[in-house]
């Protein structure tokens, strides 16, 4: 970058320039993404949450200085403290100590349970240690979003701090009657009745996550701040449950049974299954973020984003999600299609669900092809779209109503490539990172031999679908499931398994 005059006042020279360099280097359009260092010793997670309307403004001015030369990522804010210390979880302290005044202990198996209150300050404290590692064994992380952190738990807990902390209208105490506790669990305790705390080793907050991050947020926007009361802050009760105990499966239990109480999806009561836990080490071993907790992506990818770029390559921009790997899998098996649109029968059917995630499933030569799945399901709506236009407002696929049929053609799809062999050559381009948006190359590659796949002579997947579910102007149920495998059999499919 020589930073030549351009003529455009409202251009930034350094960004043309940039990019004015990268096409003479390469004729493809290339991705780019932007990290921005600051010194700032806030916390990291705070600082990204601040910056995120700046974030967007600025990402317009660049699109807008260098036109479709380059796809932008987006920018990522890092402070020293990401650098030094995201690579790992931070160390756990032989024992964190918080307060805590409570019951006697309940004793069953060797692990022990306890109730009582303890101080918002120090949990939030334990979050500032820990990060969201604190939440590692939780059903999903912080929510981030209006219907949250406006209107639902998040922004009632903030309004009532506020209350306490800045107004003055409401004693401390109340926080405890307007808000449920949390659920902690730990493998060790060591009770001071005389202090009133506790020791706790390797601390995980199994319900509550919502209530410790929407304090933190509370906290760190308003500390600052004249009015707020530190002292106040400080004397916060909170109501605790803590479950002390060696046994895993002692706490994957009492991390579903406590969340059955909050609205959560189905999924989420499956996210600390053994078998969800392998799925996301065997995805991450090709880079990909499988995501069985609900949030957890937006949340590490704001608090550890070098974390996210260098150990999740292959999804530096979303997950892919414990839900549709499920609506995938269900499509690509023999199974009932009318699950894909009743998955909350899936999770909470365990017949059902283990049916989709066997052993044979989960298996990590598989993972690319789970990969090539959730890429086929975020174009294969636009392809059938694309498909019903070019015929013509009178072609015979004119009325296919896409969203109920696409369901049906993607499970026809599946099981055609596997038996055109293509599934190897789709793999290698699009099984090891997950797809951006629909107008990005990569999408509008993979869309356009998908929609030459559903159109092949071979395997003449739409007018089969036109054959046999379309009567007069109308279009039969997709659901059948009888017409389904009479359309597999007319397509010579019906013993074709994609998952194997």
């Amino acid at each position: 970058m020589n930073r030549n005059e351009i003529d455009d006042p409202n251009v930034n020279p350094v960004i043309k320039n940039l990019f004015d360099s990268f096409k003479s280097i390469s004729s493809r359009t290339i991705n780019v993404k932007f990290i921005v260092i600051t010194l700032s010793e806030e916390d990291p997670e705070f600082i990204n949450r601040r910056l995120a309307n700046s974030r967007k403004e600025t990402l317009k001015e660049i699109q807008s200085c260098i036109g479709s030369s380059a796809e932008i990522g987006d920018i990522t804010v890092i402070t020293v403290k990401n650098i030094l210390s995201e690579k790992s979880a931070p160390k756990k302290a032989s024992m964190d100590i918080i307060s805590f005044d409570g019951s006697e202990s309940i004793e069953m198996n060797g692990s022990m349970f306890l109730g009582g209150i303890g101080k918002l300050s120090d949990l939030v404290e334990l979050f500032k240690t820990y990060g969201n590692h604190l939440f590692e064994r939780n059903v999903r992380y912080y929510l981030f979003g209006k219907r949250n952190e406006e209107h639902g738990p998040a922004g009632k807990i903030k309004e009532t701090l506020r209350n306490i902390c800045m107004d003055k209208s409401f004693l401390p105490a109340k926080f405890a009657f307007l808000h449920n506790g949390i659920t902690l669990f730990a493998e060790h305790a060591e009770i001071n009745s005389q202090e009133k705390s506790i020791s706790l080793k390797a601390p995980c907050i199994l319900n509550g996550c919502q209530t410790i991050k929407a304090s933190y947020y509370f906290l760190q926007s308003k500390k600052e701040v004249k009015s707020f009361d530190s002292d106040i802050w400080n004397q916060i009760p909170i109501t605790i449950r803590i479950v002390v105990s060696k046994d895993n499966k002692l706490w994957r239990e009492v991390a579903e049974a406590n969340n059955r109480q909050n609205s959560l999806k189905p999924s989420a009561l499956k996210a600390n299954d053994e078998v969800q836990i392998k799925m996301e080490h065997l995805f991450k071993k090709i880079k990909i973020f499988y995501e069985r907790q609900e949030g957890a992506f937006k949340n590490i990818s704001t608090t550890s984003p070098v974390l996210v770029s260098t150990e999740y390559q292959g999804s530096t921009k979303e997950p892919i999600t414990f839900e549709k790997l499920a609506r995938a899998m269900v499509l690509a098996s023999d199974l009932p299609i009318y699950l894909y649109n009743t998955m909350h029968t899936v999770f909470e059917n365990n017949e059902w669900y283990e049916k989709i995630f066997s052993e044979t499933a989960i298996n990590e030569d598989l993972m690319p092809y789970y990969v090539l799945l959730s890429n086929l399901q975020k174009v294969i709506h636009l392809a059938l779209n694309e498909i019903v236009s070019e015929s013509g407002e009178t072609g015979k696929y004119s009325t296919l109503p896409v969203s109920k049929f696409q369901s049906i053609i993607f499970r026809l799809l599946a099981k055609t490539i596997e038996a055109k062999n293509e599934k190897d050559s789709l793999i290698q381009d699009y099984g090891f990172s997950i797809l951006g948006a629909n107008n990005s190359n990569e999408a509008a590659s993979l869309r356009e031999k998908v929609k030459s796949i559903l159109r092949s002579k071979e395997f003449p997947i739409m007018q089969t679908v036109e054959e046999i579910y379309k009567e007069g102007a109308d279009w039969k149920e997709p659901y059948d499931m009888n017409l389904g495998f009479k359309a597999q059999k007319k397509l010579n499919l019906e013993n074709i398994q994609c998952i194997k």
